[in-house]
């Protein structure tokens, strides 16, 4: 007992709870009860943990700072009666009333507070004088709080309770869990902290399992936390262990080891203790609130993790090994996923067998996505064993690389090549898998070393993985440009046929139709690819799912050869394979090649949202030269599904794209930056800048270091951009050079590239009848393709043409056909109008020097034509609002679209354009 010195009973409006304390609503619930003028009982009810001793103690010291007379006492198991001998022999709450006026009589000033803390252990005496206070509350002037957890206290103590509180004689208080921010402050964390959410919901918002996450760490992946209690905590919670009795001390360690949740039958099962004694021990420790039913289940798990690991401490080490060697038996025999079987594995590893390697391997597959830090765990477990260590890292690799850790996957690749000098199953993948982790991380000559020497030592043993080679060296190619050359294909082909294996020969023959198309040998290609298609589609998705790179290199073959939906269907197929079971490599490579191929039918928003996929795929892998081609592909994409913003959008993108290429940028991704970056300086109207790019990364006019395939659609920018800039003899001239590649290669797709290309010469030439019909043709040769983007813009160009050419009649049908189209393909550049026209050739001829005003601004709306003219003759935007009763607003989005219509960049060289006109 304690008295106090204070003499104020009010609670002062500068108190602050003492250091730590952050429930400060309740805090000053109990202290605002402390000025009653008559008996009150409150309720303090929260979990194990919560702070009732906490707050408890607050108020304690501020009663004795007051003047109180304070008591204090907690029950136990043991102990369940009032801990208080002087009030033991109330009988009534008369004698206790009559006790506590004497108390207060000899202690000033005339106060009493009794705390008693885990009353859920209470007798049935105090019980029922708990009753009766509820009932017929004190006279005397003495505040009762009562804390207890409320899962273990009895039906009698809640129900009295809760008379008391409905009559207003008791007053409840509950600790819930914390917020985020009083964890916070609990722990002394920022709100941004990275670890503070998990450990708030590890923790549960309980503080002390608050504290003792913050000390040892938040569990990792968001997965259960497992950690070792440190000393002063597990102290703090050995009463949880010190009242249990043999049998349901046994039950609860067993129950610790079998994970998060576990049922009764597997408890015996592992204990080997009867069946009624575990029933019975297991019923009395969810009385005791240490394990709880799962709602809906037949399951039960502890109250929280940081319990069961007090229980898991607690067992004898050498009976917990035994004990996890019985559950991985019991468990498996009854169909228990891998995940959970490893971790009795990892701990009794002392009986180690195959089987167990072969489940740590399964789990690790099984939480690879979802947790790859486990995934890499449960694999560095295995590997601990000292056993089967080749087959080992190569799964471990592969977790590495989905995981995103590129350059440490290739580093644990090494060593499998290290281990395994010679060539045969295990040695295989770790030759492709090495090759394609250098080839994503931009080390293209290290790749093609590795796939070549491995080459040369399968080719004299005519082995079928020569086919496995080959693809991989093709995967690489498309990056560098380095492609297999005809003697390798041919005895790879060779091999194949002579094993009868169709995924393979049919992989083969897609090397085959690729490098023939990449090369310009048109009718080859063609004929290599019908026959990979006809093998390859029979085949079922399980012939094909270990190595869906045969499918991706059979799609982009049929992409370049321009049979896009074909290859649309393979890429689609690919891609459902890589969601069963997981390639990186692939999977990226699947999604920027179908991205692309949609690009090319005019399918834009599906282009851009793969194109996307593509790139957070290839940043999530570490791959930067993916990522690159990946946003080359969204730049051109999202150019024309923007008319406001879109070229700039698009400019933005390539420079990044461009920007990011290292090194050599003649391989075909550095080639692709540079035709993209070319190609988005046209649309926002730097003809020079486009001329410039592309002849620079072609190595001159003649482009010699540019792919065959890329020439001619590069030859046609050049054409529209000479035009644009008023290089007459220029365009001549590169629309000359567009018709003999495209004649070289003789692929429909680029023979319509070369007929645009003539037809923007002949434009520009005022020949408008044959520039119309040379249109008119390259639309023809898109649309036979399935490219319904190229073929809106080149319809527009043809109606365009043809209604200058004075063949009206014929332009309405072109321009309806053009926009309906644009629709189809979300290229609101185009679906606006005729004038509509993306690229560097969207300047009309009739709009070039000499030219009367009118037809200079005859593309342009009427509004947009007066505002031209009144900012070409000097007048602001402000006044140009004033004058036209718009607002500036309005004359500013007007001055956007003329600027691009006439392809001027400012007032000044609009103000010259109408100058040089008029």
């Amino acid at each position: 007992m304690a008295t106090g010195t204070s003499t104020g009973n009010s609670v002062p409006d500068s108190f602050a709870p003492g250091p730590g304390v952050v429930r400060r609503a309740e805090s000053h619930r109990l202290l605002h009860a402390l000025d009653a003028t008559a008996g009150q009982i409150v309720e303090l009810v929260g979990d194990p943990g919560s702070g009732k001793t906490r707050l408890i103690a607050e108020l304690a010291g501020e009663a004795r700072r007051r003047g109180f007379v304070t008591f204090g006492g907690r029950l136990s198991q043991r102990d369940q009666s009032l801990p208080l001998q002087q009030f033991r022999r109330a009988a009534t709450v008369d004698e206790l009333d009559e006790r506590l006026r004497a108390l207060c009589t000899d202690h000033a000033p005339q106060r009493v507070l009794i705390t008693l803390d885990d009353f859920h252990w209470a007798d049935t005496a105090s019980l029922e004088l708990v009753d009766r206070l509820a009932r017929w509350p004190l006279e005397a002037p003495a505040l009762i709080v009562l804390a207890y957890r409320p899962r273990q206290a009895s039906m009698r103590l809640r129900s009295a309770l809760a008379y008391g509180v409905e009559t207003g004689t008791v007053l409840r208080t509950e600790l819930g869990p914390l917020s985020p921010e009083q964890a916070a402050e609990l722990l002394g964390l920022s709100a941004g902290d990275p670890d503070l959410d998990r450990l708030h919901r590890a923790g549960e918002g309980n503080p002390l399992y608050l504290r003792m996450l913050a000390e040892t760490g938040p569990p990792r992946d968001g997965q259960p936390w497992h950690g070792e209690i440190p000393h002063q905590f597990a102290a703090l919670l050995a009463g949880e262990i010190a009242e249990l009795d043999e049998d349901e001390l046994n039950t609860a360690t067993v129950a610790a080891l079998l994970g998060d949740r576990f049922d009764l039958a597997t408890v015996i099962a592992v204990s080997e203790l009867p069946e009624a004694v575990t029933g019975e021990a297991l019923t009395r420790l969810v009385r005791r609130d240490v394990l709880r039913p799962v709602n809906g289940t037949a399951a039960f798990a502890f109250r929280h993790a940081v319990l069961r690991q007090l229980f898991y401490q607690h067992h004898d080490p050498l009976r917990r090994i035994e004990d996890h060697r019985r559950a991985r038996t019991v468990l498996a025999e009854r169909g228990a996923p891998a995940v959970e079987l490893a971790p009795h594995i990892e701990n009794s590893l002392v009986h180690v067998t195959d089987g167990d390697l072969d489940v740590l391997v399964r789990a690790a597959e099984e939480v690879v996505d979802s947790a790859p830090a486990t995934a890499e765990h449960w694999l560095r477990v295995a590997l601990a064993t000292g056993r089967d260590r080749p087959r080992l890292l190569l799964e471990l690799a592969r977790v590495l690389i989905r995981g995103g850790q590129l350059a440490a996957g290739r580093d644990t690749l090494a060593e499998v090549l290290r281990l395994v000098p010679e060539p045969g199953e295990q040695r295989l993948p770790a030759v492709l898998g090495s090759a394609l982790a250098d080839a994503f991380l931009g080390r293209y000559a290290d790749a093609n070393t590795l796939v070549g020497v491995e080459l040369a030592t399968l080719h004299p043993h005519d082995r079928p993985e020569i086919a496995d080679l080959l693809a991989v060296k093709t995967m690489i190619g498309l990056m560098d440009g380095t492609l297999p050359n005809d003697a390798q294909i041919a005895e790879a082909l060779r091999v194949a046929r002579e094993h009868g294996d169709p995924a393979r020969l049919s992989a083969t023959l897609a090397v085959q139709g690729l490098c023939a198309v990449s090369r310009g040998h048109a009718t080859v290609a063609r004929d290599a690819l019908a026959e990979s298609a006809t093998l390859m589609d029979p085949l079922p998705d399980t012939a094909v799912i270990a190595r869906p790179e045969f499918l991706l290199l059979l799609a982009w073959a049929e992409t370049l050869l321009g049979s896009f939906s074909n290859g649309e269907g393979h890429f689609r197929r690919g891609l459902s394979l890589v969601r069963e079971r997981a390639a990186p490599f692939v999977h990226a490579m699947l999604l920027v090649g179908l991205s692309s191929s949609y690009r090319h039918m005019g399918r834009y928003t599906e282009a851009l949202a793969l194109a996307r996929q593509a790139r957070d795929a290839a940043t999530l892998l570490g791959a930067p030269p993916v990522v690159n081609l990946a946003l080359a592909v969204e730049s051109l994409s999202s150019g024309l599904l923007n008319q406001q913003d879109g070229p700039r959008d698009a400019l933005v993108l390539a420079e990044q794209t461009y920007g990011g290429q290292q090194g050599d940028k003649t391989h075909w991704f550095g080639m692709t930056a540079a035709t993209t970056l070319a190609q988005a300086a046209g649309m926002d109207g730097d003809p020079r800048r486009c001329i410039m790019v592309i002849t620079d990364a072609g190595g001159g006019p003649d482009l010699p270091t540019l792919p065959v395939l890329l020439r001619t659609k590069c030859y046609e920018l050049l054409t529209g951009a000479a035009v644009m800039a008023g290089d007459t003899a220029g365009a001549a001239d590169w629309a000359r050079r567009a018709d003999e590649a495209a004649t070289a290669l003789g692929l429909p797709y680029q023979l319509a590239w070369a007929a645009q290309a003539r037809a923007h010469v002949l434009r520009d030439a005022e020949h408008m009848d044959a520039a119309a019909d040379a249109y008119l043709a390259a639309a023809n040769g898109f649309a036979a393709l399935g490219a319904i983007g190229s073929q809106a813009t080149a319809l527009v160009f043809a109606a365009r043409c043809a209604e200058a050419a004075g063949r009206a009649a014929d332009a309405e049908p072109l321009l309806v056909l053009s926009r309906d189209l644009a629709r189809q393909c979300g290229a609101t550049w185009l679906s606006g109008g005729p004038d509509d026209v993306p690229g560097p050739v969207r300047r009309w001829t009739a709009a070039g020097p000499g030219a009367p005003t009118d037809t200079v601004l005859s593309v342009l709306t009427n509004r947009e034509r007066e505002i031209a003219v009144n900012a070409g003759s000097g007048l602001t935007t402000r006044s140009i609002a004033t004058k036209l009763s718009l607002s500036p607003r309005t004359v500013d989005a007007h001055l956007t679209n003329i600027y691009r219509k006439l392809n001027v960049r400012s007032r000044v060289d609009l103000a010259r354009l109408i100058a040089g006109v008029g």
